[in-house]
């Protein structure tokens, strides 16, 4: 069951590097990122992704485009 698929609901927020199921390559000590480097993304069912501006920033969604 997901949302986007049953409900017709789409969800998108930040989430911590250390939360668990997160792709382990995406965390701080597998992927190092500078100021202003192109995001980086991950898909399963869920699209994660991780850049850094002026902290990193790690956020998943189940939006489908």
């Amino acid at each position: 069951m997901t949302l986007e698929k049953d409900f017709g609901i789409g969800a998108c927020g930040k989430v911590r590097p250390n939360r668990q199921h997160l792709h382990s390559f995406l965390m701080p000590s597998q992927l190092k990122l500078s100021k202003d480097d192109d995001p980086v993304f991950a898909t399963d069912n869920l699209v994660a992704c991780a850049w850094h501006n002026t902290t990193r920033i790690h956020f998943v969604s189940n939006v489908q485009i």
